[in-house]
């Protein structure tokens, strides 16, 4: 939101999306229009919207400020407004109080609601956008946030705190803040700082780790596998024998002359498989069948040894072509 003066605001924002970092400096930019002096009779926020009475908030945002020319009501977590709250908002947005600015946040509030539609319908900028980048994406807004604590980031050491933390920008922003606290203002941030400063609290999901070792990068393979080893070896293995199986179904259908039917055949969508003929290109020929092979000898290891996690190191190395 750009600075503009303080009657120029709109009566009422919806701030909607998953960004916490967004959703939280778009409320302090907010805030920095109330005077301080009478901050403290001008600011009504609510942490929570379970409990709210339509009575209640309408009163509020009826209510004249003290001292100042606007007052500002915050709502937090707006989807979960009663209906008969959201309603009320509705009645009062037809009629708004032009002393009042109320403020929505909402991780999702879909565009055919009536709450939406009345605060979008109060002008063009009164629905702000909060919604969370994709992970691809989000390392140019590391790079960015980390300008902001006065550190230097690249693309690289961005991707790697995301997959070290994960996609919360709240989360994202307080390692940066912890890194700028321990190397300094105007410190150069590095992979290998994030291997030694940043601890792994993000969870990793099966499909990431799957495409990671059909790459047959072994190292990063190996990562991921230590993080999500917790959830079970077997769960994993099934889930390496099924995309076995996917691999050589799709080598299968390029053999014949029939790619353009790979989704049908997988049952899934095409961006699901869009990296699978690059996967393919990278085993030798009848190397994905002695995979498989080697795969159900590692769920019998599973099953009847104590040497689990040798033996899947083993076949992860074995997919790897080490």
């Amino acid at each position: 939101m750009t600075k503009m003066n303080k009657e120029n605001l709109l009566v009422a924002y919806l701030l909607v999306g998953t960004d916490e970092l967004k959703q939280q400096r778009t409320i302090a930019r907010l805030k920095q229009y109330l005077d301080p002096d009478f901050a403290d009779f001008n600011l009504e926020e609510h942490l929570s919207a379970s409990g709210l009475e339509a009575q209640v908030l309408i009163s509020s945002l009826q209510a004249l400020p003290f001292g100042d020319s606007r007052r500002f009501v915050i709502v937090w977590e707006a989807d979960k407004l009663t209906k008969e709250v959201s309603e009320a908002l509705v009645s009062y947005l037809a009629d708004s109080n032009p002393s009042s600015i109320l403020v929505l946040i909402a991780q999702s509030l879909a565009k055919s609601t009536r709450l939406y539609k009345a605060v979008a319908n109060v002008g063009a900028k009164a629905v702000i956008d909060c919604g969370a980048k994709k992970k691809f994406a989000l390392a140019t807004d590391v790079i960015h946030i980390a300008q902001v604590h006065g550190l230097y980031i690249d693309t690289a050491a961005a991707q790697r705190l995301i997959f070290k933390v994960g996609e919360s920008t709240i989360m994202l922003d307080n390692q940066l803040a912890s890194l700028a606290s321990r190397l300094g203002v105007g410190a150069t941030v590095h992979v290998a700082d994030i291997d030694s400063y940043v601890t792994q609290s993000a969870e990793v999901n099966p499909w990431e780790f799957l495409d990671v070792l059909c790459s047959r990068d072994f190292a990063q393979s190996m990562e991921l596998f230590h993080v999500m080893k917790s959830n079970g070896y077997v769960a994993l293995q099934i889930f390496i024998t099924s995309r076995l199986r996917e691999l050589i179904c799709v080598k299968a259908l390029q053999e014949r002359g029939t790619p353009a039917i790979m989704a049908q055949e997988l049952g899934k969508q095409d961006w699901q498989i869009k990296k699978y003929p690059s996967f393919v290109r990278k085993f030798a020929p009848g190397e994905l069948e002695e995979l498989l092979k080697k795969s159900k000898e590692l769920e019998w290891t599973l099953k009847n040894s104590s040497e689990k996690e040798t033996a899947f190191i083993q076949f992860i190395a074995a997919v790897c072509g080490k």
